[in-house]
Parts: C-alpha cells; sequence; structure tokens
C-alpha cells in the first residue's frame, strides 16, 4: 500500500481486535479529533480544526431534515457535515433493493494540491466509513456503493482558488452551510486568479481583508434563498474599516440571527479570538 492510502491503512490498525458495534458517535469522532490534535503543521495555513463539541453545538441549532442540501467549503475532516446526519443516519440514508437511497444531501470540499491536502480528504472519507459504521455492517455487500458515496460527498478541489472557483447554480445552491474557513491573511495570489475571470470578478467584488472574506462571499452567495449559513470567523471580521463593504454585504443580504462569541483557546492551535 502505497502514498496516502497508508494513512487511510494507519487508522484501521488502530481497531485491531476491537469490535465497532453499537459504538457512541462521539466515541468514533472523538478518535478523530485526538488524530489531529497531533498534527502540528496545520496551524500554518490558517486551518484549525473545529472541536468537537463546538460543531455539535452548532449543529445542534440548525434545522435538519430530509429533502436538504447541506455544505462545508472548508470541510477539513468532514465533522460538519457528518454530525448534522449522524443522529439519524437511518433516516437520511435507507437501504432498498441493494441501494443506497439518499434523502439528504450533504457535501464537503477542500482545497490543496500537496499530499498533506490529499491525506485531509482521505481522513474525511475514512471519518464518514467510522460515522456509517453500523449500516456498512448490516449491509456487508454494498462495499462498493457505500464507497460511491463516500467520493461523492467530499472533494479535492485542486485549483488555485479550490471551492472559490466553483460557483452553484440555482438548483445547487445550499438549504444550510456549516463551515469554520481558513484565517488567511495573504491572498495576493488568490485575488490575482479571481481578476483573471471576469465571472469571478463579478462573484466577489466586497474587497474584504483575508481568505475568509473570499468565503463568507462564497457561502452568502450560495444559499438557498430560505438557506441558513453557522460561520466561524475572527475578530477582525466585526471590527476591520476594510470589511465594512462586505459586512454591509452580509447586513443587506442576509437575516443575522445573532453573534455568539466563543471563550479563547476554544481552538487548539490559535488564541485568536473567535465567533459564530
Amino acid at each position: 500500500i502505497t502514498g496516502y492510502g497508508k494513512t487511510f491503512r494507519t487508522i484501521l490498525e488502530m481497531f485491531k481486535g476491537v469490535e465497532l458495534k453499537n459504538i457512541d458517535k462521539d466515541f468514533k469522532s472523538k478518535i478523530f479529533e485526538v488524530f489531529f490534535k497531533r498534527d502540528s503543521q496545520k496551524g500554518g495555513m490558517g486551518q484549525y480544526f473545529t472541536p468537537l463539541k463546538v460543531v455539535q453545538q452548532i449543529v445542534n441549532m440548525a434545522d435538519i431534515r430530509p429533502g436538504m442540501r447541506i455544505c462545508d467549503p472548508a470541510c477539513g475532516v468532514g465533522k460538519f457535515v457528518l454530525e448534522a446526519v449522524s443522529r439519524d443516519i437511518n433516516k437520511y440514508y435507507q437501504i432498498k433493493n441493494g441501494e443506497i437511497i439518499k434523502n439528504i444531501i450533504i457535501e464537503g470540499y477542500d482545497k490543496g494540491f500537496t499530499k498533506d491536502s490529499e491525506r485531509t480528504i482521505i481522513l474525511a472519507k475514512a471519518n464518514m466509513m467510522i460515522y456509517f459504521s453500523d449500516l456498512i455492517k448490516d449491509n456487508p455487500t454494498l462495499t462498493p456503493k457505500f464507497s460511491a458515496l463516500f467520493n461523492e460527498t467530499f472533494h479535492l478541489r485542486t485549483s488555485v482558488l479550490g471551492t472559490l472557483d466553483y460557483i452553484p447554480t440555482e438548483n445547487q445552491k445550499y438549504d444550510l452551510i456549516l463551515s469554520n474557513p481558513p484565517y488567511v491573511g495573504a491572498t495576493d495570489v488568490f485575488n490575482k486568479e479571481i481578476k483573471g475571470k471576469a465571472s469571478l470578478k463579478k462573484y466577489y467584488n466586497k474587497n474584504g481583508t483575508g481568505l475568509e472574506a473570499l468565503f463568507i462571499e462564497w457561502i452568502v452567495r450560495s444559499l438557498a434563498n430560505d438557506g441558513q449559513a453557522f460561520i466561524i470567523v475572527p475578530e477582525g471580521f466585526l471590527y476591520r474599516n476594510q470589511d465594512v463593504e462586505l459586512r454591509n454585504f452580509v447586513i443587506d443580504e442576509c437575516i443575522i440571527d445573532g453573534v455568539i462569541t466563543f471563550p479563547v483557546n476554544t481552538f487548539f492551535s490559535t488564541n485568536k479570538k473567535t465567533y459564530i
């Protein structure tokens, strides 16, 4: 086994001698949280993986129901979209006549060109396997179809802009977006790419600061008319003079239900103040 298939194998080997039957989903998720807490490289790219308890409380606030399209445009290992369906997987994914019937659509995107980026998406799919372990156990002949479902759910975007290069059509817009986008101050390479494409230049026109500003524009524009979003943002977004136009855009386009502050050091790798 070569390349980042080894990562997947390493995870499987952790479970040698352990039965995954009737195991609480919080424990399954905690495995991944510990795995990533060990990884010290992620902070450099503004990626701070969201603690499971934070994800769960945000998901608790969302009204999740069958028929929805749910997305995380900066999904990491996929906790937001997986937690959104975890409490009632058997309602959202039913097995009929040897087929997996999806009563909900979840999608996660992450960006990158390196093997490390590929590793994150592989881990998201492995995470999904753990969340779906009871369904998989009960339907051992459907392994290829579960594999296809995992590949349909999590996507690696290898362009310079990653998810930001993908503009959903009206039919593809999302009912719910849950995300903790990366916080990167230097965005010259992204802005240059946007200016080189007329469609993107029109799409991203609020001149916000940092990569999170572009993600906020993407999220607002990618929501269905009655859609809802929960976004984790840094303190600067709420106060920076350079982001006035972007904040006005959010106020004009959205009804803001609330702003919730996190305690300092909520995230493993940073003491930056953050908000939902």
